[in-house]
């Protein structure tokens, strides 16, 4: 049991530092598309996207959205309510997609937006911000001859579908989408080294005796 006085002053507190809380995100489905470049060496993602629903509790409600990276291009992004684009649309100051949805209700927002891609110590990697729900999943299409991206970030299952060449993601309350693949594909497909492995094996009175050999031919592509 709370007192009047002391259940007034932890529901001002909570405001105080979460804010007016007049809209929520009730679901998040992510997906990413891998491609190779133009010789084929590399795998990359040029663009993602977001399928999101909000539920807005209170009139002139303004919806800021964690989504890409801070200095992404917007002309590149497409961004639609309920298949409308919003009139205020804008790019916060700290990198959330920003618009204002007038009446108390249930909406659809997608997202189309661009990745920036790193190289980091002969990976490549990428780390997109993404509004934190517990729920949110991140479906992930790469090429069938490709080995899929590996999946840093999840806090969930990670299951792959080899006939249509899918990652399913779980992601769980993770606030960011951290993948890494390899930077040059050949060197995954087809290793640094061959080797030939050569055997010899000697009978003898109460034992055998193995000569084994390995002849490595290193071939360094990077």
């Amino acid at each position: 049991y709370l007192s009047a006085t002391l259940f007034k002053e932890v529901h001002r507190d909570a405001a105080v530092e979460q804010g007016p809380l007049d809209w929520l995100l009730t679901a998040a489905q992510y997906r990413l598309e891998f491609d190779w470049i133009d010789d084929r060496s590399q795998l990359t993602v040029k663009y993602g996207v977001a399928a999101l629903q909000i539920e807005v509790l209170g009139r002139h409600a303004t919806v800021e959205l964690p989504l890409g990276s801070k200095d992404l291009d917007t002309s590149e992004c497409q961004l639609k309510v309920d298949g409308k684009v919003p009139r205020d649309l804008r790019r916060s100051a700290k990198g959330f997609f920003s618009f204002v949805l007038e009446e108390p209700g249930i909406y659809l927002v997608d997202i189309q937006f661009p990745i920036q891609v790193d190289e980091v110590g002969g990976m490549r990697r990428l780390d997109c911000p993404i509004p934190s729900l517990v729920t949110s999943q991140l479906e992930i299409a790469f090429p069938a001859e490709a080995s899929p991206p590996e999946v840093l970030s999840a806090k969930g299952s990670v299951e792959e579908d080899k006939v249509h060449n899918r990652l399913q993601v779980q992601l769980g309350d993770v606030d960011r989408i951290t993948l890494q693949w390899q930077e040059d594909e050949t060197i995954a497909s087809s290793g640094l080294a061959d080797v030939d492995q050569l055997v010899w094996m000697k009978v003898q009175p109460g034992a055998v005796i193995v000569d084994a050999r390995f002849k490595l031919n290193i071939e360094d592509r990077r």
